[in-house]
Order: C-alpha cells, then structure tokens, then sequence
C-alpha cells in the first residue's frame, strides 16, 4: 500500500491547524525522518519540542517536490497545547476492558495501527501528566509504559511523537481511523494512571496458588548472596540479548557506548553496564532492565524485585537452592532448574 503525497501533505497540515506540532517520518516507518536525524541516529530534533512549526516547514517537508512521501508525526507535549496520546500496543484484551471500564476515554478520535493490534487514543489535556524526574536527562519524564498480560498500554506525553493516519506502517498497511471524531478534551489523565496502576499492572505480576509446603530453610543464605552471584553472571548486553532486544544488531557511538536498534535509543556503557532508553526515558543497570522488559518499567523492580533475582539466577543455571528464602516456593513452582529446594506434603 503507497501513500500517496497530496494525501500526506494534506493530512499534516489538518494535523497542524489543530494546534499541534507534525514531524516528517520516513516512509513505511516510525522513525523521523533521515533529514531531520544525523548519522550516528542522534535527534536533531529537540528543538521542535520548544518551539511551533511553520507552515513553511510543512510545505517543504511534504510538498516541496521530492520524491519521498513521508509518513506523518505528532509531537506531545506543551508545544502541541498539551496534546497526549494513549498508545496500545500488542493489544489482546486491554483495548476492549479500557472502552468497557473507562468508557469516556474512547468516545473521541480512536486510530488503529497497521499492524492490527495497536491503536492511538489522542487527546488534549489541561494539566499533562507527573511521571518523575529524569535525572539523567534533567527533565520530566515523557511518557511511562504498563505492560499487561491483555497489552502494553503507553501514555506518550512529552518529548516523544507518535506516527498516524494516514501513514503507512512499517507492515505495509495504513494507520486508519475508527472513529473520526474531534479529539477528547480532558483536565488530566490521572483516573488512567490510576486504574492501570491499580487494576492493570496487577497481572503482570505471577500469580500463585497457596499452597501448605515444609520450608527448608538453609542457614546462612540471604539475599544480597544471591543479588552477588546474580551481579557476577549478569550485564546489561546480556539482558538485552535475553529478551531478544538485539534482533536489529548494534552500533559503535563515538563515546565507546553501545546503541541496540530498534530499542527507542537504548544505549549501554560497556564499561559500567548502565543503560539508559531515550524514548521510555528509563534507565539503570542489568536488574532494572530485567524488571523493564518484564515489566514494563524499572518502577516495577520494587514489587516484585526477589522474583527477578530468581528468574535471573535460574536463566543464568545458578543454583538457587543455596540462596533460599523462606516464601521463594511461593513466587516459583517446583521446575528442575531450581534443584527443588523446597518440598511438597504430598
């Protein structure tokens, strides 16, 4: 499927008369577009979150007479008159449970992605959302994921753009509208922080039948022996390529960091084995990217931080059995890696 330019052009500029910054994006892609980027894949950018973009700008992005149709962006934030979106992705369920259970939030303009099992809930809000202070970047955070068993669901606030309609995707297949409605005009979007925090993140967590077990506790185990072994076999390259981060390859920056494409920017330092996600703007060591690919974000490394010690530890064969804890039987069932370092009645 081909977009076709005065389409592209047309749309970007019925984007633009909303009150809300557009960006090129490269054809059939998410990303903005290779004029606008240097060639190490740094953002040149920024500045587009400060400041408005003109209609001259538009024109000689997308219809200047080049050959290149280029998808079309949005840019969130202050700049775009606290434009937000409500990003769902890998959708099974969530999608469906939000229209139910917050009905309000789809009575505006729904887009679907290309891809079949994402959709955009654009909207405006009075008051854009608090999600804590990047310290790395010395700024708020743009945008925080949940990742659920029904859908990833990612409020996409600030310093962050998201591609639509009538860009193709990178499938092949057009961002489409479901509802062709204004976009919802909101003061805030906290009841949904709310309810994915309270109703929605719950089932990323393991869930796990009580049952009557005889512990056999090992005397002298703890946890930071096992947070030390964990810590030995583990570096953040690793957990990368656990997840399967790595399928676009890496490249070399100049500062000796790693960039693992197709990841939002996510950087490692080989040296330390810090990250850090420019699109999630979260970052830290090989624990906290566990918690944030299981997760959805290092948040969630608090919560259920002894369960990713023993994923961690049962991934890399470590022997768990000489760093129980009592209610470790409880967060894992009895599978052969773990030794059986508890036992049944039965």
């Amino acid at each position: 499927m081909e977009l076709v330019k005065a389409t592209a052009y047309t749309a970007a500029k019925w984007w633009y008369e909303m009150g809300i910054n557009v960006i090129p994006i490269i054809p059939n892609d998410k990303k903005p577009a290779a004029h606008i980027i240097d060639s190490s894949g740094n953002n040149e950018w920024g500045h587009l979150f400060e400041r408005r973009v003109t209609t001259n700008e538009i024109d000689n992005w997308w219809n200047n007479g080049h050959n290149q149709v280029f998808n079309v962006g949005l840019i969130h934030g202050e700049v775009s008159n606290n434009f937000v979106s409500i990003d769902i992705d890998k959708d099974s369920g969530i999608f469906d449970l939000i229209k139910r259970e917050l009905p309000h939030l789809t009575a505006g303009m729904i887009e679907q992605s290309g891809s079949g099992n994402g959709y955009h809930i654009p909207v405006f809000l009075e008051k854009l959302p608090d999600f804590g202070w990047d310290e790395k970047q010395e700024k708020p955070r743009g945008n925080k994921t949940w990742k659920t068993d029904l859908g990833n669901v990612n409020i996409r606030a600030r310093y962050c753009q998201t591609v639509v309609p009538p860009s193709i995707h990178p499938s092949g297949n057009k961002y489409i509208f479901l509802q062709k409605r204004p976009v919802l005009k909101l003061k805030n979007i906290n009841e949904l922080s709310i309810w994915l925090d309270k109703h929605i993140k719950q089932t990323a967590k393991v869930e796990h039948k009580k049952q009557n077990y005889r512990y056999n506790q090992i005397k002298g185990s703890n946890e930071k022996t096992l947070l030390d072994a964990i810590k030995d076999e583990w570096t953040s390259l690793g957990v990368a390529n656990h997840f399967c981060l790595n399928a676009n390859g890496y490249q070399q920056e100049k500062n000796g960091e790693i960039r693992v494409l197709g990841n939002g920017g996510l950087l490692i330092n080989p040296e330390n084995q810090d990250w850090y996600i420019h699109e999630a703007q979260e970052g830290g060591g090989p624990i906290e990217l566990w918690a944030y690919c299981r997760f959805g974000n290092i948040a969630s490394k608090s919560d259920n931080f002894r369960l990713i010690l023993l994923e961690m530890a049962l991934t890399a064969n470590i022997d768990v059995a000489q760093y129980y804890h009592r209610g470790d039987e409880l967060l894992l069932p009895p599978i052969e890696k773990a030794s059986f370092f508890w036992e049944s009645n039965y």
